[in-house]
C-alpha cells in the first residue's frame, strides 16, 4: 500500500510539472458586438498562479487593465480582466488552450462587476 502510495505521488508530481508555462506576452483578437478587439496579455507564472495585465485597442480607444483570479491546470489557462470601459466596470472572463509557443483564448463571458 505504501508503495501505491509513493507511487501516485510521483505521477501526480511529474503531471504538475508538465503544465505549460504562461509566462510571457501573447495576442489575441476578438471579433464581438461592438466590433474586433485586439489584446496583448502579460502573463506571468509563478506555480499555478497566474497573474498579469491586458493591453487592448477596443475601437479608436486603448485600454489597460490587471488580471485577476489566474490559474494554469496542465495546458488550460483561465484568468478574469478587470477592465473600466467607458465608465463601466466590466468582469470578463478568459480560457486558453496552449499549444507550442501559441495560446487559443476564447471569453467566457462578459457581466459587470458587483
Amino acid at each position: 500500500m505504501k508503495a501505491l502510495l509513493a507511487l501516485l505521488t510521483l505521477a501526480g508530481w511529474q503531471l504538475a510539472a508538465l503544465a505549460a508555462d504562461v509566462t510571457g506576452t501573447w495576442k489575441a483578437e476578438f471579433d464581438t458586438q461592438i466590433g474586433v478587439q485586439k489584446y496583448t496579455f502579460t502573463l506571468k507564472q509563478d506555480g499555478k498562479t497566474v497573474t498579469g495585465k491586458a493591453n487592448s485597442i477596443i475601437g479608436d480607444g486603448k485600454n489597460e487593465s490587471s488580471l485577476a483570479e489566474g490559474k494554469i491546470d496542465g495546458d488550460t489557462v483561465s484568468f478574469v480582466e478587470l477592465l473600466n470601459f467607458q465608465g463601466s466596470d466590466l468582469r470578463i472572463s478568459y480560457r486558453g488552450k496552449v499549444s507550442g509557443k501559441e495560446i487559443k483564448f476564447s471569453r467566457q463571458h462578459l457581466d459587470k462587476r458587483q
